[in-house]
């Protein structure tokens, strides 16, 4: 199956991601990947410039608001309580298929398959996770 539209996202909703996005942005065009990234980025959080720098790097960018749970929660690291804006990305319905890629990652060979794999109706797919940092709070199957 080929999708017509489908894109790599990612999200940014601290500056300091900034140089991350960029590398990521880099790393899709070297292997040469024919999908866009898409960069998700909070307005409240990330200024104009900052969206023009990622537009200059050839990654197209939609603004999105932050998903906050109700509640108190208890949160290892203090960047956790952005990863509920990640479930942005179905909102993204102008795309077929979208494949999530943390702003921290360098793509070394192509994964274009990722967007062509064929998935049950209505199926997600997700890498299994790992916990090589041995964060003892964890599941032990990570």
């Amino acid at each position: 199956m080929v999708f017509v539209k489908a894109a790599w996202i990612t999200l940014l909703t601290r500056t300091n991601y900034t140089v991350g996005v960029q590398v990521l942005a880099r790393s899709l065009q070297n292997v040469q990947s024919q999908y866009p990234l898409v960069v998700l980025y909070t307005p409240d959080t990330i200024p104009e410039s900052v969206v023009d720098l990622l537009r200059r790097s050839g990654c197209i960018t939609r603004p999105t608001q932050y998903i906050v749970p109700e509640g108190k929660i208890e949160y290892m690291w203090d960047y956790y309580p952005d990863t509920w804006t990640k479930l942005r990305v179905w909102e993204l319905d102008e795309y077929d298929r979208v494949v999530l890629l943390d702003a921290d990652m360098l793509v070394k060979d192509n994964m274009d398959e990722l967007m062509t794999m064929t998935l049950q109706e209505g199926w997600i797919a997700a890498c299994h996770a790992c916990n090589s940092m041995k964060v003892k709070q964890y599941p032990a199957d990570w």
